[in-house]
């Protein structure tokens, strides 16, 4: 069903909550959406956005469902599904933040709802607006191997979860759509180390026709790293998600005289911001009532993988 100019409500006004509401109102201005309100049991932390409009910030977002047309949904992991439930029977359009749910069962239900009722369910999957890995998705086409690392220190935020679907759902995501499919099998490993869930992982995952993916992701790291090995015949690209920077290196086969030469050529990346562009493509989704980009259909998959990761490392 397609909204022209969505009115839109924030639930959950944490560190991604304010964010998610600082990237509509910057686009407010332009008549394409319409930031009606943020609700969050903690009223201080909703005066960040509107200190002086007392009647636009509310505790129970509940009493607000009434009066928008979309919802961007940020509370903890374990108040997803029944958050994202609400908004859908309310008949809203909703972006939530990854994973979907806490389990894919729960998101096949809300992918089930949303698409009875025909509304957009979109998830903030955003690395995959990362203007970096939009820069090199028109040069990948056969990808054949794929490592990945997601590091970072330890942080409160995300830790209601294991590392898995906290920080690795990233890469895990992105495989997936470069592969065009779930892993056929997976070998994986983790340990706790902070809280009680997995705080380090690794993972390798099988595709079809001898594809592999190294999935590495740790948030007891003393460096931030986020970055992805691709290699598809004789290229090679590296992408720095976090600096933003992207290399292809290509093997020069030589002749009996002289040893195989490795080339790298660093690409031009345009710059844009990743979180405003999927808050951009949110708004249009909604407008062209349509999912246009992470639709639930692929945060589902993904959490499916995770889970299955997860339940390894606990066998």
């Amino acid at each position: 069903m397609p909204v022209s100019s969505p009115r839109v409500l924030i639930i959950g006004a944490g560190h991604m909550g304010l964010l998610h509401a600082k990237k509509i109102m910057e686009i407010e201005n332009k008549g394409l959406v319409e930031l009606v309100g943020i609700a969050d049991v903690d009223d201080d932390r909703c005066k960040e956005i509107f200190p002086e409009h007392p009647s636009r910030r509310e505790k129970n977002y509940e009493i607000l469902l009434n009066q928008v047309d979309a919802a961007v949904v940020a509370v903890p992991t374990v108040e997803h599904f029944t958050t994202v439930k609400n908004c859908l029977d309310a008949g809203l359009h909703v972006l939530v933040e990854k994973p979907i749910s806490l389990t894919a069962e729960e998101g096949d239900a809300l992918l089930s709802l949303a698409n009875r009722n025909q509304r957009v369910l979109q998830v903030g999957h955003v690395e995959w607006f990362n203007p970096t890995l939009l820069s090199a998705m028109g040069k990948i086409n056969e990808p054949h191997f794929i490592e990945t690392n997601r590091l970072g220190p330890f942080s409160k935020r995300g830790s209601d979860i294991d590392v898995v679907r906290d920080l690795m759902i990233h890469d895990i995501d992105i495989v997936q759509r470069l592969f065009g499919e779930e892993p056929a099998s997976i070998d994986s490993t983790g340990v706790s180390f902070v809280t009680d869930k997995v705080d380090i992982a690794k993972a390798t995952m099988y595709f079809s026709n001898d594809r592999v993916a190294h999935l590495n992701a740790s948030r007891v790291s003393e460096v931030q790293e986020r970055n992805i090995r691709i290699f598809q015949g004789t290229e090679y690209f590296f992408l720095d998600l976090l600096k933003k920077e992207f290399f292809i290196s290509e093997v020069k086969v030589a002749n009996r005289e002289k040893e195989n030469e490795v080339r790298s050529i660093k690409q031009k990346i345009d710059a844009s911001d990743a979180l405003l562009n999927e808050v951009k493509v949110f708004v249009e989704s909604v407008t062209l009532g349509r999912t246009l980009v992470n639709s639930a259909e692929a945060g589902v998959g993904a959490l499916r993988t995770a889970s299955r990761i997860v339940e390894g490392i606990s066998s």
